[in-house]
């Protein structure tokens, strides 16, 4: 039987003709900045490249999206989200994107929810929220999005924080209310195999490390194994049904850099390489098994942050290395070929 040459290199690399990395360490990279330096900012990631979404700079409530393509490590500004807003929440149904809430200018607490077609550049308004909020969190899990925790201010200036969970179906564009979380709380979330997981986040007057899984099927949650450091407006990805808390602020009002690992399966918690940057109210994104830490900012008082960087977890070095010297040398047999 003849194979392909991209066959035989990869033969000869599980050989040991070429020397990879043993895939035991987890790793951070400089990327490039986002052109708009930002946090409380949403990222959503279809075909490979993620859209960073509103927060907030020099102006208190953006509209900026700007598109991230990892491979080339180049940043495209995009149609402006037409509502302004920041801590607000993202979530991909079927290649589009869906805005969810926020604050939008004068502080206002929006229940505003808009579509964005990446294909066509374009945004649609959807049916509102039910429930007015801010630093909502939001997963998307078997066609429906689910929009978790949060806080408004009310009439006397008071602010609020909500256990409301809302499910949006995108297909009928309609809201339905679902269980609430078990505490009231601003969070992080993300989906793992059926599954929604409520991460750490605030209160009024305290930060929480507790954690709460979330059951589409019975409506339910409940409380699992505590996160080991407390922190709120942490970033929260998935790489291969693992669980990376990235970043936040402690109780202090300062960012830190503390990378933890969940496992749904074990149901603990590891510690991990730290972020090169400190940072609070930022945003993550998995593209190819890496996750990537975009915006936030360091500390109160606030200051917008352009930084990118991106993780490797522990067992990807190696595939991304095989990768690395497969097209290395692809491209040195094609050179020599022409």
């Amino acid at each position: 039987m003849k194979h392909s040459l991209f066959t035989t290199l990869i033969i000869m690399a599980l050989w040991g003709l070429y020397p990879l990395s043993p895939g035991t360490e987890d790793s951070w990279v400089k990327k490039a900045d986002m052109p708009t330096p930002r946090y409380g900012l949403a990222a959503s990631v279809v075909n490979g490249k993620i859209y960073a979404i509103g927060g907030r700079g020099i102006i208190p409530s953006l509209s900026v999206v700007e598109e991230y393509d990892p491979l080339t490590d180049t940043w495209t500004r995009k149609a402006d989200m037409p509502t302004p807003r920041s801590f607000l929440g993202a979530s991909v149904v079927d290649g589009r994107i869906y805005a969810i809430g926020g604050m939008g200018e004068l502080a206002t607490v929006l229940s505003t929810v808009e579509e964005y077609d990446p294909e066509k550049d374009t945004w649609t308004r959807k049916a509102d929220m039910p429930t007015s909020r801010y630093f909502v969190s939001c997963s998307a899990l078997d066609g429906k999005i689910y929009a978790i925790g949060g806080q408004t201010i009310d009439d006397q200036n008071n602010h609020v924080v909500f256990s409301t969970v809302e499910e949006y179906d995108p297909a009928s564009d309609k809201w339905i209310e679902k269980a609430d979380t078990l505490r009231a709380r601003s969070t992080s979330s993300c989906a793992v195999d059926g599954w929604i997981y409520a991460i750490g986040g605030g209160t009024i007057n305290m930060v929480l490390l507790d954690m709460e899984e979330y059951d589409p099927e019975l409506d339910k949650w409940r409380g699992i194994t505590n996160m080991p450091d407390a922190r709120y407006s942490l970033g929260a990805s998935v790489v291969d049904g693992k669980i990376y808390a990235v970043g936040g602020g402690n109780n202090r009002r300062i960012a830190v850099a503390i990378v933890e690992e969940y496992s749904p399966i074990t149901g603990r918690w590891t510690i991990r390489a730290n972020m090169p940057t400190p940072r609070m109210d930022l945003a993550t994104s998995v593209v190819n098994g890496r996750i990537y830490a975009i915006g936030g900012t360091p500390q109160f008082p606030f200051r917008p942050l352009p930084t990118v960087e991106e993780y490797t977890p522990v067992g990807w070095s190696f595939r991304f290395s095989l990768y690395d010297k497969l097209k290395t040398t692809w491209g040195n047999v094609k050179a020599d070929k022409n």
